[in-house]
């Protein structure tokens, strides 16, 4: 029932198999009646995920050359140049999700209730084009809980969470159009020491080949939340205490070598790549928060509320516990004059100081400003702590538990890249405020108004610069010098309409700034530039409309429709894709050269309009300086429903997104030295702005994609 995507039909793919299956069921009753109840469900997520995109290959001229180039498609369009044409990717992923779930309720008379809760996911998905990436999961949690009634007045409520979450991930070799099997560890030189290894290599504009297993890694989770509620007159308060434990873990040691060209050029000039070894040891890590809170809700007035606490936060930094590496990749930081093999505590510089200081007030009121509490004003603020943070340094993956060398072909290590983090590092927060009026017309009208604020302070920013001189090391620090700042006007609108039409709309004006707008990426620190710019998910207006009709002489049929819109994110132009990350994700942007359009016909950047920088400077164009492509899309569903006996109701929807498969492309590709900079390579839904097509999701699950139609039916008794 789907549409061809838009670029399929551009190069003459037919439509490809899309499927998504989903089901499941709920039952839950009586163990022992008015005393103990069960619940269960499930539920299973098939999803065949369809998806094509453009791409750079090795020109067919250029293929025997090098054994390496015939891992690449064969391409079938135009020339780009350089030694690149043109290939139109096409690939069908399949990905699986199952839940089960199940819960116990037990009645302690009066005074309270007992209830155990335990939930089991297993999924599974398979990625990739050139290769495959078969990922395997597994996670599940159990949760008992007790509330206790101590008085009408007390309240007692206490739930502990144990959850453990697993992950194992294997590259296997693929070969699309005309491909051929390549395995990289073919030339890559081998592991210092003996073990397993995951291999990779790459080529500027045209991807990387991957194969091997990038290890397994697990995770255990605790969590215990205590809670007391006590009414007293117009006051309720509440208090307690949460306490989290993760522990994440390695299994297996991991060893990365991974090969980089320059450029097809010195491929083909018989020269080798650089070298990037990396080493990721067996090992865990311990992430402990302590929380307490206490909030007071007072109803001041009649007509005005007013709530009001603060929390106090205590996080340790982050410990290691694993084994030290001997001879080439001796841990520099640690310290590698233990003897082989040593397990144990590492006591290293801790990432932070432990502070008793970090406490987050918070306030709010309600107020209904007439008597018919037809108008009602809301506001609040607060200080949040980051209290993901410590998981976010990645301190069983990162530095400075891994250790990185970088040589070219097979001369020993000349570069070394430290990795650390800035002295007396805290935890990040930010300041949240919102002021909101809402207005109710003839009792079938509400119209609702507010603006939205937040300040990101001491964010997480991984910054560094180039070594000057052969055989200096690289440093690449975590720092606080992150910050961010949010400021959006929203408007709603809901209306009964007419007899069984009911619309609402809303409206958002927003502008999200930072200096970087994930945790992953590295910064190149420039003399004389600056990062702050707008946000990578920055959207600056967003219309959203819905409409639902019970069809007055179809009784039982429900006609729903849903309109978006929006602007582009921002596109950051930049010279080449950091591919293995060992790059820096801000280098480098371009000079705008005066005279020459920014756009061409099509939706094109036009390269003409960007020079590159002078050698080790930034250029002239900042930090997401230029808008992408916006979006609008109109959704469509039928919904009828069929009354059984007992009570039962059969429900049948047959849902349409993109009614009128509409193309829209994704912003264009924003890396210079790629063959195909500047060209939309995909539909906006494979392309979360992160300038890489190939990384979006279905049309199912996300918009921009062609027209997709799904049906669901539904059985309540």
């Amino acid at each position: 029932m789907n549409a061809n995507d838009w670029f399929a039909n551009r190069a003459g793919i037919g439509r490809l198999p899309q499927r998504f299956t989903e089901a499941g069921g709920a039952v839950g009753g009586p163990v022992v009646r008015n005393r103990t109840f069960f619940y269960a469900s499930a539920e299973m997520l098939r999803l065949r995920h369809a998806s094509v995109w453009r791409m750079a290959a090795p020109e067919g001229r250029i293929r025997d050359a090098h054994a390496l180039l015939a891992g690449f498609p064969v391409p079938e369009g135009p020339v780009l140049g350089g030694g690149a044409a043109e290939h139109t990717a096409s690939a069908a992923w399949p990905a699986r999700v199952s839940t089960t779930s199940g819960r116990i309720d037990h009645a302690l008379g009066t005074s309270g209730t007992l209830f155990v809760r335990g939930v089991f996911t297993p999924s599974r998905s398979d990625l990739g084009y050139l290769q495959t990436d078969r990922s395997r999961f597994r996670t599940s949690a159990v949760t008992v809980g007790a509330i206790h009634a101590i008085s009408p007045a007390l309240t007692h409520d206490l739930r502990v969470n144990i959850s453990r979450s697993s992950v194992s991930t294997v590259w296997t070799p693929n070969t699309p159009a005309g491909a051929h099997p390549f395995d990289p560890a073919s030339i890559l030189p081998p592991p210092p020491e003996p073990g397993d290894a995951f291999y990779a290599v790459s080529i500027p504009g045209f991807g990387q080949l991957v194969s091997g297993a990038a290890g397994a890694a697990r995770q255990m989770q605790w969590n215990l939340v205590q809670t007391l509620a006590w009414t007293r007159g117009r006051h309720q308060f509440r208090a307690g205490l949460d306490y989290q434990r993760v522990s994440p873990s390695r299994e297996t040691p991991v060893l990365g070598i991974a090969g980089e060209y320059s450029s097809l050029a010195v491929l083909l000039a018989g020269r080798g790549p650089a070298v990037h070894f990396t080493l990721a040891d067996s090992g865990s890590s311990l992430i402990e928060t302590f929380s307490l809170f206490a909030q007071d809700t007072w109803q001041w007035t009649p007509r005005l509320t007013l709530t009001y606490g603060t929390r106090w936060d205590l996080t340790p930094a982050p410990s290691y516990r694993g084994r030290v590496t001997q001879g080439e990749f001796a841990d520099p930081v640690l310290g590698a004059d233990l003897p082989p093999g040593t397990q144990g505590q590492l006591f290293a510089t801790p990432l932070w100081p432990t502070r008793a200081t970090q406490f987050a007030p918070r306030a709010g009121l309600a107020w209904r400003a007439n008597s018919e509490g037809t108008l009602v004003v809301r506001a609040g603020a607060g200080l949040f702590y980051d209290l993901g943070f410590p998981s976010s340094m990645d301190p069983l993956n990162g530095a400075p538990h891994n250790r990185w060398r970088l040589s070219v072909g097979t001369v020993p290590p000349t570069t070394t890249v430290l990795y650390g983090f800035a002295p007396e590092l805290r935890l990040p927060y930010s300041l949240e405020w919102n002021f909101t009026v809402d207005r109710v017309w003839r009792s079938d009208t509400l119209v609702s108004a507010g603006y939205v604020g937040s300040a990101g302070r001491r964010l997480l920013r991984r910054e560094g610069s180039f070594a000057e001189r052969a055989g200096e090391a690289r440093m690449l620090a975590a720092t606080n010098h992150g910050a961010s700042n949010y400021h959006a006007l929203q408007l709603q609108a809901r209306r009964r309409v007419a007899r069984g039409l009911r619309g609402v709309a809303s409206y958002t004006w927003s502008h999200s700034i930072d200096n970087g707008s994930w945790d992953s990426a590295s910064f190149l620190l420039a003399p004389g530039t600056s990062d702050r710019g707008s946000s990578n998910f920055d959207v600056r207006h967003v219309f959203q409309g819905a409409l639902t009709y019970d069809l007055p002489k179809l009784p039982h049929w429900t006609l729903s429709g849903f309109f978006r819109a929006r602007t582009g994110f921002p596109i950051d132009v930049v010279s080449d894709d950091n591919v293995f990350g060992l790059g820096f994700d801000n280098a480098w942007r371009p000079d705008l050269a005066g005279g020459e359009p920014l756009w061409l016909p099509g939706r094109r950047l036009n390269p003409a309009a960007f020079r590159p920088p002078q050698r080790g400077e930034q250029g002239s164009l900042g930090r997401n300086a230029i808008t992408g492509n916006g979006l609008a899309q109109l959704d469509l569903a039928l919904e009828r429903r069929f009354a059984l006996a007992r009570e039962s109701v059969l429900t049948l929807r047959v849902e349409t997104y993109n009614l009128l498969n509409r193309a829209h492309l994704a912003d264009p590709l924003r890396f210079m030295g790629h063959p195909l900079f500047g060209e939309p390579l995909s539909q906006a839904n494979l392309m979360l702005g992160r300038g890489r097509p190939a990384s979006g999701l279905s049309p199912a699950l996300q918009p921009g994609g062609q027209r997709t139609m799904q049906v669901g039916i539904r059985w309540q008794f």
